[in-house]
């Protein structure tokens, strides 16, 4: 394979096949760890938000 200055240089014929299945698979395993992330995230925001409402209820106690 040849030396290139940066991505803009490299060709889809530049790319062997090999080279074509290893990207798709690191594309696929960085998907898939996104989606884990996401999934983390959405827990917890909603525990944050539960959380929150918790000590909204025991503010307003406090204040009335």
């Amino acid at each position: 394979m040849r030396n290139f200055e940066s991505k803009e240089d490299i060709s889809p014929e530049d790319i062997s096949g090999k080279e074509k299945k290893v990207n798709k698979e690191n594309k696929s395993n960085f998907t898939k760890f996104n989606e884990q992330e996401a999934e983390k995230a959405k827990e917890e925001i909603k525990e944050l938000m539960e959380k929150n409402e918790e000590l909204k209820k025991k503010l307003d106690d406090l204040s009335t």
